[in-house]
């Protein structure tokens, strides 16, 4: 867990790191904090809060997905290995808890607006989120590990291609809608 000082002060969780970027982690109120602290911040204006320690295992199959998403959103999945409706509308509401916006499992216009570009060099779980789509499309090199590496650029130029998609690496908008179809 975090402490924001910036925003609202309260536990919150880092979502996303743009590397390079002058405010470069993303946060957002954890499901337990009573705020909604949520936004970009500095390094200085987050405390990192002791917490046991989390293994993650990689995540590399549909059932892996699932069980996630059952861990990390309460999501409810019966665990089948199979990327159905139940699945792809968890996906969306982790995107959209991870984005601050209205969680309804739709991936709308507002969704789609607050989708910001994620690349090689990025880490968090907005890049977790991205990677289990990924899996779930079938792009299974790119396991959910939140690390946003060459695996996982490759598998988004990959997944741009046969989207018909400019194949950049670069999972923005398109790259996200395309995923969330």
């Amino acid at each position: 867990a975090l402490v924001g000082s910036a925003c609202k002060a309260g536990e919150a969780k880092i979502t996303v790191i743009a590397k390079d970027a002058k405010h470069p982690y993303h946060v957002v109120a954890t499901k337990d904090s009573k705020s909604n602290v949520y936004g970009w911040v500095n390094a200085a204006d987050v405390k990192k809060k002791e917490c046991p320690s989390v293994v993650d295992t990689k995540i590399d199959t549909v059932k892996e997905v699932q069980t996630w998403l059952n861990k990390s959103y309460s999501a409810g999945l019966v665990v089948d290995g199979v990327y159905g409706v139940k699945t792809k509308e968890a996906l969306v509401k982790a995107l959209q808890k991870g984005l601050s916006v209205g969680v309804d499992g739709v991936y709308g216009p507002l969704t789609n607006n607050a989708v910001r570009n994620l690349y090689n060099g990025c880490s968090g779980e907005l890049v977790k989120i991205l990677q289990a789509l990924l899996v779930c499309n079938g792009y299974t090199a790119a396991y959910a590990d939140g690390i946003f590496g060459v695996t996982t650029q490759n598998a988004v130029k990959s997944f741009q291609k046969a989207s018909g998609l400019v194949a950049d690496g670069i999972a923005g908008r398109d790259t996200f809608s395309a995923l969330c179809k």
